[in-house]
């Protein structure tokens, strides 16, 4: 009776120890299909970054258009409407919107990064140059003014897609400011 006890205890012993096993297993993979899931949503959400930059390059020449009022949303949408209504309040006869000439944004770099699931920063270098209806290379006049700007994106996910939630730009170089250095060193001399 004595190796029928130790038999019976060791049986249930060795089938407690695998069932642990198996619950701790269970347990385990729930924890790594988990953490496979989380896995692949950031992977998702890592592949939208190119698009992310592709509309960060859209919005910016859109903005120097003064076309950008479908990126917006929040805060970014409601200054929009809040400059379009004072614009709209001041607007008279004598104001009038003349072509001083042609305008060109060009695009030097643009870096974007996650910053949640739904949540985007992008930060673009780019150039405004303004051309003057005088600028005539032909006959080596070049009148141009070079705006060097380094713009701060905030994205919000709506829906599907990625739209701006708020913008700041900084002026890094302006040709005109060298220009009138220029000038004032050359008064300067003169003196």
């Amino acid at each position: 009776m004595n190796k029928q006890f130790l038999w019976n205890v060791g049986s249930f012993i060795i089938i407690l120890v695998l069932l642990i096993i198996t619950i701790d297993s269970k347990s385990s993979e729930g924890k790594l299909k988990a953490e496979l899931s989380k896995w692949k949503s950031t992977a998702i959400s890592e592949q939208e970054v190119p698009k992310i930059s592709d509309d960060a390059k859209n919005f910016v020449k859109a903005l120097n258009r003064a076309k950008h009022k479908n990126f917006l949303t929040g805060i970014a949408l409601e200054e929009y409407n809040k400059a379009i209504n004072e614009e709209e309040s001041h607007d008279t006869d004598n104001h009038k919107h003349i072509n001083f000439g042609e305008q060109k944004t060009k695009i030097l770099q643009v870096t974007t990064e996650k910053q949640e699931e739904d949540q985007a920063q992008s930060v673009v270098l780019y150039q405004v140059i303004y051309e003057s209806p005088f600028n005539q290379e032909d006959f080596g006049v070049v009148d141009q003014r070079v705006l060097t700007l380094l713009m701060d994106i905030n994205w919000i996910k709506e829906k599907k897609n990625y739209k701006v939630s708020k913008y700041t730009m900084k002026v890094l170089n302006d040709n005109l400011d060298e220009y009138l250095s220029s000038l004032a060193k050359k008064g300067d001399d003169i003196e």
